[in-house]
């Protein structure tokens, strides 16, 4: 298990496309897309855990972070609030509005193999 050394947190859009789901991490520009609203939240936090973990890697975190002005925090921050409309048929069929949700990732140093 890696160890955690920060937490950052990153604004996550979403919008309906057609009868897709995008979702987009804004600060990292991960994104992907599913037919449902659920599917790509967990997809897109899944992906940009992912994306964190081979920027650590890489050894690119601290510049990558650096050049983009994202902060990491060492204790996890209380998350900004952000109105979420409820999923009813206005948002699944209607409104193709874009909404934001905020979220915190961990920040984490991956355990090197002896």
């Amino acid at each position: 298990m890696a160890t955690v050394i920060g937490y950052v947190e990153f604004t996550l859009r979403f919008n309906r496309e057609g009868s897709k789901w995008v979702g987009v991490c804004l600060e990292l520009g991960t994104s992907t897309y599913a037919k449902t609203l659920e599917r790509v939240q967990k997809d897109l936090c899944e992906l940009v855990t992912e994306h964190l973990s081979l920027l650590e890697e890489a050894g690119e975190r601290a510049r990558f972070f650096t050049e983009h002005g994202i902060i990491s925090h060492p204790v996890r921050p209380k998350p900004h609030e952000i109105r979420i409309p409820s999923v009813g048929t206005d948002v699944l069929y209607g409104d193709t509005s874009p909404f934001f949700q905020p979220r915190i990732f961990e920040v984490a140093q991956p355990l090197v193999a002896a």
